[in-house]
């Protein structure tokens, strides 16, 4: 071969090269750019639905404060209606009457106790004593299912529980220290040195206690005091518990914003 033919082959095999390299750096620019544009896509995309679930948080959070401000004044106005009409009324079947819509709508934002106490001290019909503390039972039997709902624990005392005795099981370790009429005198035991009293009016939302960091409440089904013994319930609070006014605002709260943060934005073509 001479060395013209070697010098065309070698320029052929050049121009080869060079136009290989050519289409790979055209490729490669093509490759990099639609990754960058994709990137940026993908970037915009992200922060919209970041934006998306930021401003529905933000709706969210001010349309939940709106409707809390409008029902609190609502029940507002009700409750004052409703502790004007009981106090006014000096006919017993009605003071039970507005009492009994007074602890179905509000006892978990005031303590319905002293108006159960007071109203018992009024009455002077057995009957509608009778029918006061069939009012709080049910009162205090919504808040035990509340409780319960939420994670916490009901014990029933399976028998009589008598003066002197200690609960045989359950939670806690409760002694009987007196019966009356209407209330018990109880102690937790080891510490507990002077007891407290539990009435039929007792209710778990207030009236309760923590013992090694558990909360708990002591409800009074019976008590029979010429037999020196009573019935009783322990209600054990779940961990972590919050008032029913706080839970289902915070529940709702949580939900909607798991939902908006799970849920994805539609891209926008």
């Amino acid at each position: 071969m001479s060395q013209e033919q070697s010098n065309k082959t070698d320029d052929k095999r050049k121009d080869a090269w060079d136009k290989a390299d050519i289409v790979i750096k055209g490729i490669g620019i093509a490759v990099i750019s639609g990754a960058i544009t994709l990137y940026g896509i993908w970037a915009n995309n992200s922060r919209e639905r970041e934006a998306e679930i930021n401003r529905k948080a933000q709706l969210f959070v001010q349309t939940m404060s709106k409707r809390e401000a409008s029902e609190s004044d609502l029940r507002a106005k009700m409750f004052e209606q409703l502790m004007n009409h009981y106090f006014e009324k000096k006919d017993e079947e009605a003071q039970l009457l507005f009492l009994k819509l007074i602890a179905l709508n509000f006892q978990e934002y005031l303590n319905v106790k002293p108006l159960f106490e007071h109203l018992d001290r009024k009455l002077t019909s057995s009957l509608h004593r009778m029918e006061l503390r069939r009012v709080a039972k049910d009162t205090i039997g919504r808040q035990i299912v509340e409780l319960e709902g939420s994670g916490g624990e009901v014990w029933e005392e399976p028998g009589w529980l008598e003066k002197g005795k200690v609960t045989p099981a359950g939670p806690l370790q409760l002694e009987l220290l007196g019966v009356s009429e209407d209330r018990i005198r109880i102690r937790t035991l080891p510490e507990d040195e002077d007891g407290f009293e539990v009435t039929y009016f007792d209710m778990p939302y207030v009236d309760n206690s923590t013992i090694n960091a558990m909360r708990y409440s002591v409800v009074l089904a019976e008590a029979r005091p010429k037999e020196n013994k009573a019935r009783i319930k322990i209600i054990i609070f779940p961990e972590n518990y919050l008032s029913p006014r706080d839970r289902p605002r915070m529940d709702c709260l949580i939900t909607d914003l798991l939902k908006n943060q799970e849920a994805p934005a539609p891209v926008k073509k």
